[in-house]
Protein backbone atom coordinates (compact mmCIF):
# COMPACT_ATOMS: atom_id res chain seq x y z
CA UNK A 1 0.00 0.00 0.00
CA UNK A 2 1.10 3.46 -0.76
CA UNK A 3 1.10 5.91 1.59
CA UNK A 4 0.87 10.13 1.64
CA UNK A 5 4.78 10.20 2.02
CA UNK A 6 5.02 8.25 -0.77
CA UNK A 7 2.59 10.45 -2.50
CA UNK A 8 4.11 13.97 -1.30
CA UNK A 9 7.50 12.49 -3.01
CA UNK A 10 6.13 11.90 -6.03
CA UNK A 11 3.74 14.69 -6.18
CA UNK A 12 7.13 16.78 -5.99
CA UNK A 13 9.06 14.95 -9.12
CA UNK A 14 5.69 15.78 -10.82
CA UNK A 15 5.92 19.43 -9.80
CA UNK A 16 9.44 19.64 -10.73
CA UNK A 17 8.47 19.06 -14.41
CA UNK A 18 4.89 21.12 -14.39
CA UNK A 19 5.66 23.73 -12.20
CA UNK A 20 2.05 23.92 -10.87
CA UNK A 21 -0.99 21.77 -10.55
CA UNK A 22 -4.37 21.03 -9.42
CA UNK A 23 -4.96 18.27 -7.21
CA UNK A 24 -7.45 16.54 -10.42
CA UNK A 25 -3.91 16.39 -12.58
CA UNK A 26 -2.17 15.12 -9.53
CA UNK A 27 -4.24 12.90 -8.86
CA UNK A 28 -4.11 11.76 -12.93
CA UNK A 29 -0.86 11.76 -13.63
CA UNK A 30 0.10 10.02 -9.89
CA UNK A 31 -2.12 7.34 -11.47
CA UNK A 32 -0.40 7.16 -14.65
CA UNK A 33 2.82 7.17 -13.40
CA UNK A 34 2.93 4.32 -10.94
CA UNK A 35 0.89 0.80 -10.65
CA UNK A 36 -1.46 0.42 -7.34
CA UNK A 37 -1.31 -2.76 -5.34
CA UNK A 38 -5.05 -4.75 -4.29
CA UNK A 39 -4.85 -2.39 -0.81
CA UNK A 40 -4.69 0.88 -2.84
CA UNK A 41 -7.18 -0.83 -5.03
CA UNK A 42 -9.81 -1.09 -1.73
CA UNK A 43 -13.05 0.51 -2.54
CA UNK A 44 -14.71 2.74 -0.38
CA UNK A 45 -18.30 1.69 -0.35
CA UNK A 46 -19.61 5.59 0.59
CA UNK A 47 -17.88 6.90 -2.28
CA UNK A 48 -19.73 5.21 -5.55
CA UNK A 49 -20.56 6.74 -8.36
CA UNK A 50 -20.50 6.13 -12.43
CA UNK A 51 -16.70 4.97 -12.58
CA UNK A 52 -16.72 2.80 -9.19
CA UNK A 53 -19.58 0.73 -9.02
CA UNK A 54 -18.91 -0.61 -5.69
CA UNK A 55 -16.59 2.40 -4.71
CA UNK A 56 -13.80 4.64 -5.00
CA UNK A 57 -10.73 3.27 -4.19
CA UNK A 58 -9.28 4.48 -1.46
CA UNK A 59 -5.98 5.52 -2.60
CA UNK A 60 -7.75 8.02 -4.42
CA UNK A 61 -8.59 10.13 -1.16
CA UNK A 62 -5.27 9.53 0.35
CA UNK A 63 -3.71 11.34 -2.56
CA UNK A 64 -6.69 14.32 -2.06
CA UNK A 65 -5.83 14.22 1.90
CA UNK A 66 -2.28 15.68 1.21
CA UNK A 67 -4.51 18.84 -0.17
CA UNK A 68 -7.05 18.69 2.46
CA UNK A 69 -4.98 19.00 5.46
CA UNK A 70 -4.59 22.66 4.35
CA UNK A 71 -7.60 24.64 5.38
CA UNK A 72 -9.66 26.88 3.07
CA UNK A 73 -8.11 30.20 2.77
CA UNK A 74 -4.55 29.20 3.63
CA UNK A 75 -1.31 27.69 1.96
CA UNK A 76 0.78 25.12 3.50
CA UNK A 77 4.28 23.69 2.81
CA UNK A 78 5.70 20.21 2.86
CA UNK A 79 8.97 19.62 3.34
CA UNK A 80 9.56 17.48 0.37
CA UNK A 81 9.69 21.01 -1.59
CA UNK A 82 6.10 22.24 -2.37
CA UNK A 83 3.12 23.83 -1.06
CA UNK A 84 -0.49 23.96 -1.41
CA UNK A 85 -2.05 26.77 -1.96
CA UNK A 86 -5.94 27.11 -1.35
CA UNK A 87 -6.27 31.09 -0.64
CA UNK A 88 -8.00 31.37 -3.93
CA UNK A 89 -10.89 29.41 -5.56
CA UNK A 90 -9.48 25.75 -6.41
CA UNK A 91 -6.92 24.29 -4.87
CA UNK A 92 -2.88 24.34 -6.05
CA UNK A 93 0.08 22.18 -6.05
CA UNK A 94 3.01 24.36 -6.38
CA UNK A 95 6.46 23.53 -6.53
CA UNK A 96 8.66 25.89 -3.87
CA UNK A 97 12.49 24.45 -5.27
CA UNK A 98 13.34 24.43 -1.37
CA UNK A 99 12.25 27.85 -0.77
CA UNK A 100 11.46 28.08 3.34
CA UNK A 101 8.53 29.42 4.76
CA UNK A 102 9.70 33.05 5.09
CA UNK A 103 10.61 33.02 1.33
CA UNK A 104 8.31 34.30 -1.31
CA UNK A 105 6.04 31.44 -3.34
CA UNK A 106 8.00 31.64 -7.61
CA UNK A 107 5.77 33.56 -9.89
CA UNK A 108 2.47 31.83 -11.00
CA UNK A 109 3.14 32.79 -14.70
CA UNK A 110 6.55 31.41 -14.86
CA UNK A 111 5.69 28.22 -13.43
CA UNK A 112 2.82 28.13 -16.25
CA UNK A 113 5.36 29.05 -18.88
CA UNK A 114 7.75 26.12 -17.36
CA UNK A 115 4.69 23.78 -17.27
CA UNK A 116 3.41 24.60 -21.18
CA UNK A 117 7.83 24.26 -22.50
CA UNK A 118 7.76 20.71 -20.31
CA UNK A 119 4.07 19.55 -22.14
CA UNK A 120 4.93 21.03 -25.72
CA UNK A 121 8.38 19.33 -25.54
CA UNK A 122 7.02 16.15 -24.12
CA UNK A 123 4.46 16.07 -27.51
CA UNK A 124 7.56 16.18 -30.18
CA UNK A 125 9.91 13.98 -28.24
CA UNK A 126 10.25 10.30 -29.25
CA UNK A 127 10.99 8.28 -26.03
CA UNK A 128 13.27 5.67 -27.01
CA UNK A 129 13.76 3.02 -24.49
CA UNK A 130 14.26 -0.90 -24.43
CA UNK A 131 11.38 -2.48 -23.67
CA UNK A 132 11.13 -6.28 -22.31
CA UNK A 133 8.04 -7.13 -24.05
CA UNK A 134 8.67 -11.07 -23.87
CA UNK A 135 7.90 -9.84 -19.88
CA UNK A 136 4.43 -7.85 -20.61
CA UNK A 137 3.46 -10.73 -22.53
CA UNK A 138 3.82 -12.99 -19.93
CA UNK A 139 2.50 -10.82 -17.34
CA UNK A 140 -0.85 -10.36 -19.82
CA UNK A 141 -1.03 -13.69 -20.13
CA UNK A 142 -1.65 -14.78 -16.53
CA UNK A 143 -3.99 -11.86 -15.56
CA UNK A 144 -5.97 -12.81 -18.63
CA UNK A 145 -6.06 -16.61 -17.85
CA UNK A 146 -6.75 -15.54 -14.13
CA UNK A 147 -9.58 -13.40 -15.30
CA UNK A 148 -10.96 -16.42 -17.25
CA UNK A 149 -10.94 -18.44 -14.27
CA UNK A 150 -12.58 -15.95 -12.55
CA UNK A 151 -15.46 -15.53 -14.99
CA UNK A 152 -15.55 -19.45 -15.39
CA UNK A 153 -16.44 -19.88 -11.32
CA UNK A 154 -18.64 -16.55 -11.42
CA UNK A 155 -21.24 -18.56 -14.65
CA UNK A 156 -21.00 -21.90 -12.41
CA UNK A 157 -22.31 -19.84 -9.47
CA UNK A 158 -24.84 -17.74 -11.36
CA UNK A 159 -25.85 -21.03 -13.41
CA UNK A 160 -26.48 -23.57 -10.15
CA UNK A 161 -28.90 -20.20 -8.73
CA UNK A 162 -31.79 -21.63 -11.30
CA UNK A 163 -30.65 -24.66 -12.62
CA UNK A 164 -28.45 -27.12 -10.45
CA UNK A 165 -28.32 -30.02 -13.39
CA UNK A 166 -27.18 -27.13 -16.18
CA UNK A 167 -23.29 -26.79 -14.28
CA UNK A 168 -22.12 -29.30 -17.15
CA UNK A 169 -22.88 -26.95 -19.84
CA UNK A 170 -20.69 -24.34 -18.49
CA UNK A 171 -17.25 -25.04 -19.73
CA UNK A 172 -14.12 -23.13 -19.88
CA UNK A 173 -13.93 -23.33 -23.64
CA UNK A 174 -9.90 -21.83 -23.82
CA UNK A 175 -8.95 -24.57 -21.93
CA UNK A 176 -10.69 -27.17 -22.89
CA UNK A 177 -11.17 -27.05 -26.82
CA UNK A 178 -8.33 -24.16 -27.30
CA UNK A 179 -8.13 -20.10 -27.53
CA UNK A 180 -9.02 -19.23 -31.33
CA UNK A 181 -13.14 -20.07 -30.77
CA UNK A 182 -13.44 -16.26 -30.56
CA UNK A 183 -15.16 -16.86 -27.19
CA UNK A 184 -13.54 -18.00 -23.42
CA UNK A 185 -16.42 -19.88 -21.49
CA UNK A 186 -19.57 -20.96 -22.70
CA UNK A 187 -22.71 -20.92 -20.41
CA UNK A 188 -26.08 -20.79 -20.54
CA UNK A 189 -28.84 -18.36 -19.86
CA UNK A 190 -32.41 -19.05 -17.93
CA UNK A 191 -34.13 -20.36 -21.20
CA UNK A 192 -31.61 -23.01 -21.68
CA UNK A 193 -29.71 -21.44 -24.27
CA UNK A 194 -26.27 -21.02 -24.55
CA UNK A 195 -24.32 -17.79 -24.88
CA UNK A 196 -20.75 -17.23 -25.43
CA UNK A 197 -18.75 -15.22 -23.27
CA UNK A 198 -15.04 -13.64 -24.64
CA UNK A 199 -13.37 -11.95 -21.53
CA UNK A 200 -11.00 -9.65 -21.29
CA UNK A 201 -9.32 -8.36 -18.28
CA UNK A 202 -7.03 -5.70 -17.26
CA UNK A 203 -5.86 -4.78 -13.58
CA UNK A 204 -6.56 -1.02 -14.13
CA UNK A 205 -9.92 0.41 -13.84
CA UNK A 206 -12.88 -0.17 -16.39
CA UNK A 207 -11.08 2.85 -18.88
CA UNK A 208 -8.06 0.87 -19.11
CA UNK A 209 -7.53 -0.15 -22.48
CA UNK A 210 -7.37 -3.58 -23.34
CA UNK A 211 -6.97 -5.87 -26.94
CA UNK A 212 -8.77 -8.03 -28.96
CA UNK A 213 -7.95 -10.09 -32.59
CA UNK A 214 -10.11 -9.69 -35.46
CA UNK A 215 -11.25 -13.01 -34.74
CA UNK A 216 -12.43 -12.41 -31.31
CA UNK A 217 -14.30 -9.06 -32.53
CA UNK A 218 -16.44 -10.69 -35.52
CA UNK A 219 -17.55 -13.39 -33.52
CA UNK A 220 -19.02 -10.80 -30.83
CA UNK A 221 -20.72 -8.90 -33.42
CA UNK A 222 -22.21 -11.48 -35.47
CA UNK A 223 -22.89 -14.36 -32.91
CA UNK A 224 -26.60 -14.54 -31.01
CA UNK A 225 -26.02 -14.87 -27.42
CA UNK A 226 -22.40 -13.25 -27.47
CA UNK A 227 -20.92 -11.35 -24.84
CA UNK A 228 -17.86 -9.04 -23.48
CA UNK A 229 -17.54 -9.67 -20.23
CA UNK A 230 -14.76 -6.75 -18.86
CA UNK A 231 -13.19 -7.97 -16.04
CA UNK A 232 -11.45 -4.96 -14.48
CA UNK A 233 -9.54 -3.86 -11.07
CA UNK A 234 -8.58 -7.15 -10.76
CA UNK A 235 -6.04 -8.58 -8.40
CA UNK A 236 -5.25 -12.01 -10.23
CA UNK A 237 -3.76 -13.72 -6.82
CA UNK A 238 -7.24 -13.67 -5.16
CA UNK A 239 -9.34 -14.13 -7.85
CA UNK A 240 -11.21 -10.79 -7.24
CA UNK A 241 -12.50 -7.90 -9.30
CA UNK A 242 -15.81 -6.26 -11.10
CA UNK A 243 -17.31 -7.63 -14.35
CA UNK A 244 -19.24 -5.54 -16.55
CA UNK A 245 -21.37 -7.85 -19.02
CA UNK A 246 -21.99 -5.97 -23.18
CA UNK A 247 -23.95 -7.85 -25.67
CA UNK A 248 -21.51 -8.48 -28.36
CA UNK A 249 -23.42 -6.77 -31.41
CA UNK A 250 -23.56 -3.22 -29.39
CA UNK A 251 -19.71 -3.48 -28.84
CA UNK A 252 -18.84 -0.69 -31.53
CA UNK A 253 -21.66 1.77 -29.97
CA UNK A 254 -19.17 1.22 -26.41
CA UNK A 255 -16.22 1.09 -27.64
CA UNK A 256 -13.59 2.87 -30.12
CA UNK A 257 -11.93 -0.09 -32.22
CA UNK A 258 -8.28 1.34 -32.96
CA UNK A 259 -6.20 -0.70 -35.95
CA UNK A 260 -2.79 -1.38 -33.82
CA UNK A 261 -0.49 -4.13 -35.34
CA UNK A 262 -0.27 -5.30 -39.49
CA UNK A 263 -0.71 -8.67 -41.02
CA UNK A 264 2.54 -8.66 -42.80
CA UNK A 265 2.93 -11.18 -46.27
CA UNK A 266 5.63 -11.86 -48.05
CA UNK A 267 5.11 -10.25 -52.08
Amino acid sequence: MHTEADFRKIAKELLEHYGRLTTKEIVKLISENITFDKDDLKPNPLRKGKNFVNGEPYVYQRIRNIALRCKRGNKKVYEEGFLIDRTNRGTYWIVTEGLSNKESIPNISVLNEKRKKYENRNKSKKNVRKIDWSNINEKNTYIGARGEEFVFEKEKETVKSFSTDSLSKVIHSSIVDGDGLGYDVLSINKRGESIYIEVKTTSGDEKTPFYMSVNERNFLLNTRNAFLYRVYNFDASTLHGNIKKYKGNQLEKVFIFDPVSFKVTKK
